[in-house]
């Protein structure tokens, strides 16, 4: 019983803390992801380390910082387009650390920095771009950084009572055991219905366009669970991390956003915007 009061109390703090930051608006939302790139690089670095890899926690951190930073001026209309050239370059620091940093498995040690970068500092940096404003729009709109979490939020917690309920049939057991095709199935219905929902309250989208986003949301959102799943199986772990009691790591919050953010950035630049 303690064990669910805590697992509920500091889930609520999550969600709390996203609603806030959306409702209050872009730079509170930017700084809040801002947060989420320090801590999820954080718990990165301490999973690599335990698989035996040392990766430059400095540098990678300066360059997350410095990516994240200019995608955020950008996304805010303060810095032009041309200034996120700066970018590329700083990647090829990590090739230069290795050079003087005289550690087994130069290679591994780099694959495994830009990784972080990928992985983490990417997503985090495009979900800048979810504050759509449209062409001769006065405002941002809210609703589709709400959907956005609402929708990844119903689609876990429905996949999980479906499967516990009707599952059978494994969806990828070597990967994730309790992952069952009838709560992914279970959880996808769900949250097409909650982008339904919100088709209603925000007709600025039609009902296709919503279930279509909730559609790339469930897809993506689930192969980051997995794709979770797969590097603490690989790493030996149960959790990426403590920061929140009953749920984990950040990072075992953030699964399904990491992946499905960059699929959800490109469908909002060709199709919303």
């Amino acid at each position: 019983m303690k064990n669910l009061i805590t697992r509920t109390l500091s889930g609520a703090i999550y969600v709390v803390l996203i609603l806030v930051s959306i409702f209050w608006g872009p730079m509170a939302f930017s700084f809040l992801l801002f947060v989420f790139l320090l801590l999820s690089l954080r718990e990165f670095h301490i999973l690599a380390k335990r698989g035996g890899y040392q990766l430059p926690e400095f540098l990678i951190y300066f360059i997350g910082i410095i990516s994240f930073g200019l995608i955020t001026l950008f996304s805010l209309g303060y810095i032009p387009l041309k200034f996120l050239i700066i970018i590329v370059p700083l990647v090829f620091l990590l090739f230069i650390f290795e050079l003087y940093g005289k550690l087994k498995n130069p290679i591994q040690n780099i694959s495994y920095s830009i990784l972080a970068l990928i992985y983490i500092v990417m997503p985090l940096s495009l979900m800048n771009f979810f504050f759509v404003k449209l062409e001769g729009a006065e405002t941002y709109h809210k609703e589709l950084v709400l959907a956005f979490f609402v929708i990844i939020w119903v689609d876990d917690t429905f996949a999980y009572l479906s499967g516990m309920l009707l599952g059978k049939h494994k969806l990828f057991k070597s990967i994730s055991p309790n992952k069952t095709w009838q709560g992914t199935i279970g959880g996808a219905i769900f949250s097409l219905v909650a982008a339904w929902i919100f088709s209603i309250f925000s007709p600025w989208l039609d009902v296709t366009t919503w279930l279509a986003f909730a559609s790339v949301l469930i897809i993506f959102g689930t192969f980051g669970d997995l794709v979770e799943s797969m590097f603490k199986r690989r790493l030996g772990v149960k959790d990426s991390g403590d920061i929140m009691p009953g749920h984990g790591g950040i990072l075992d919050r953030l699964d399904s956003v990491l992946i499905a953010a960059p699929f959800i950035f490109v469908f909002i630049i060709l199709v919303i915007k």
